[in-house]
């Protein structure tokens, strides 16, 4: 595929302040208030507002269940919850027919991209032949640092959504909510 951004992924996030634990999971649902609705987040609950101020608005040592929902394109969202830890199971926002990759990054390990498709967890991507053309190009190491393995899984995501992170992203309105306890 040889398509890769023009900012350095995982730096673009750690300037931002997104530099310790996170899971990350890009669903093909661009209505931010529908993704919002499958994470059972209260409409009322629901703050419109950009990273840097979801980054601020959080105790980053405490064991919340924020979530800053963003729209990439017109047919996908990007949920990054902001305290690390897992994410309610996938399989929810997949229904009907969805598609949803998640990335978790944990103190010494990134957990390689899952992969949900209309209820159902299927595991990594990698196992699945239809996705290599986005990572072939990329160099299979197991000696890569947690930034380069980082890096390339963002790169793989960029290329299947059709939008890498950068700045104007960064800097566009998403939707702040606390997920419910029971979800």
């Amino acid at each position: 595929m040889n398509v890769f951004p023009a900012d350095n992924q995982q730096r673009l996030l750690a300037e931002a302040g997104l530099v310790a634990y996170f899971t990350a999971l890009w669903v093909d649902i661009g209505d931010l208030g529908e993704v919002a609705r499958r994470l059972h987040i209260a409409e009322d609950t629901r703050v419109v507002c950009g990273f840097k101020t979801a980054l601020k608005s959080h105790d980053p040592g405490s064991l919340s269940r924020t979530v800053w929902i963003s729209s990439l394109t017109p047919d996908w969202s990007l949920i990054l919850h902001l305290t690390g830890g897992h994410m309610p199971d996938a399989t929810e926002l997949s229904v009907g027919g969805h598609r949803v990759f998640d990335i978790t990054h944990l103190e010494e390990e990134i957990i390689p991209i899952g992969y949900s498709i209309d209820g159902n967890n299927l595991g990594e991507i990698f196992s699945h032949e239809e996705y290599s053309q986005y990572w072939a190009d990329l160099e299979d190491d197991p000696g890569l640092s947690l930034d380069e393995e980082l890096e390339q899984q963002l790169c793989v995501m960029g290329r299947i959504t059709g939008r890498f992170l950068d700045r104007e992203w960064l800097a566009s309105p998403g939707v702040l909510g606390e997920l419910s306890p029971s979800h």
